[in-house]
């Protein structure tokens, strides 16, 4: 239950923002918070969000 409210939560964020900025935040941002991702992998989860 807990990743169903995560992805209730986000999902209006993540809605009200350009694709290109939700790259950027996801490819630049996340590897900030320690969590690597390849360019493939960073770019499939942006525009899952944004498709969302």
């Amino acid at each position: 239950q807990p990743q169903a409210a995560l992805f209730f939560r986000g999902t209006p964020l993540f809605r009200g923002t350009p694709l290109l900025v939700q790259l950027f935040v996801i490819y630049y941002g996340l590897p900030e918070m320690g969590i690597q991702l390849e360019p493939l992998s960073a770019a499939l989860i942006g525009f899952s969000f944004n498709m969302a």
